[in-house]
Formats: structure tokens, sequence, C-alpha cells
């Protein structure tokens, strides 16, 4: 920790023995520090971006914060995670879902000719997605695990 951070610490302590409330405490010194900025690009042209330090930080940017392309990013992933939580459903619950003569339990069975082919691509696609969403909840248990 540096000889400021340091100091603010010691400022925010010594505030804390007065009496100050530590939730107002801790609004003051985020409005203060803004996790976006402008920048002037050689061209003349102002764009925002992300401090570098607020990148490391798990909290989220507010929608009105962010860029046209977080904005999208953050869109194409719960439409992602949507699906694949579908997916990962319909593997799962397959014999609910399915007759015993589809397609979805011919491509789980893995009873097709091996190579390269539809159902080969198919299958390793269901099965990114059943492990792209047990890492998901894995990553949110011990994030809670960690947190506590």
């Amino acid at each position: 920790m540096g000889a400021k951070g340091a100091e603010t610490e010691a400022a925010l302590k010594a505030k804390l023995e007065e009496g100050a409330d530590p939730e107002q405490l801790l609004a003051a010194e985020d409005a203060e520090e803004e996790r976006m900025f402008d920048v002037v690009m050689p061209s003349g042209r102002v764009t925002k971006t992300e401090s570098a330090a607020s990148r490391w930080l798990y909290r989220s940017l507010r929608w009105g914060e962010r860029s046209a392309e977080q904005r999208l990013l953050t869109v194409v992933k719960v439409l992602i995670t949507i699906f694949a939580l579908t997916v990962c459903v319909a593997v799962i619950f397959n014999d609910r879902f399915f007759p015993p003569d589809s397609v979805f339990n011919y491509i789980l069975g893995g009873e097709w000719q091996k190579g390269l082919n539809v159902f080969a691509v198919t299958a390793c696609l269901m099965i990114a997605c059943v492990v792209m969403v047990l890492t998901m909840l894995v990553r949110q248990l011990l994030r809670l695990l960690a947190s506590v």
C-alpha cells in the first residue's frame, strides 16, 4: 500500500472513531473514484474508458455508464447463457422431453458413424454447453464461499 493509501486509511479510521456512518464513508469514497472517464484520442475524438483499477472489481458498471460494446457484450452473454442452460436441461432430462427414437437421443447416444460429421459436432456443442453451465455454477459457488 502506498503513502496515499495509508493516509486515506488513517483518515477513514479517524472518521469512524468520531462516529461517522461507515456506509456514507464508503459511498463518498466510491463517488470520488470514477470508474469511467473520458479519453481524448489523437484524432480529437473523445471516448469513454474504464479505469484499470475498477476492472479488477467484481462490481458491474451501471447500464448507463457502459459503452455500446460493453452493452452488446452483456446482451450476447445473457443470450448465450440462456441457450446453454436450455441445452443443459435438455441433455440432462432428455428422457422426459424427447421420445426414444428422436434425433436428440441419437446424437446423445453416440451410435453414429465415427468421424467428423454433423452429429459429432452437435454432440460436442451439447457437451460444451453442459460443461460451461457446470463451470459457471462452480465459479458462483466458489465466489460465494470466498466472500464469507
